[in-house]
């Protein structure tokens, strides 16, 4: 096992997790948002909101193993936790 195994392993699962919003059916249009003009636009604030959004007041539901894809959060406490135990 390398020794960088976990920030690797997570870097690769925040990665994922921002194309995921961007390229899931459900949501769309978190971080790449078309433009007054019709053109797309690099949005990082829409990244920002939907990784603190399971900690802001009334937004409990958040935490419902139904909305863990796009709440990152307990999946990466799982992932920190199974690479600790592998090494």
């Amino acid at each position: 096992m390398f020794r960088y195994a976990g920030i690797f392993c997570i870097a690769v699962y925040i990665l994922g997790w921002i194309a995921y919003l961007e390229l899931s059916p459900a949501m769309g249009n978190v971080w790449l948002r078309q433009g007054a003009e019709g053109t797309k636009e690099f949005c990082p604030w829409g990244i920002w909101a939907a990784a603190i959004a399971p900690f802001k007041w009334g937004h409990s539901m958040f935490w419902l193993p139904s909305f863990w894809d796009i709440n990152p959060w307990p999946s990466i406490f799982i992932l920190m936790l199974v690479v600790c135990l592998a090494s």
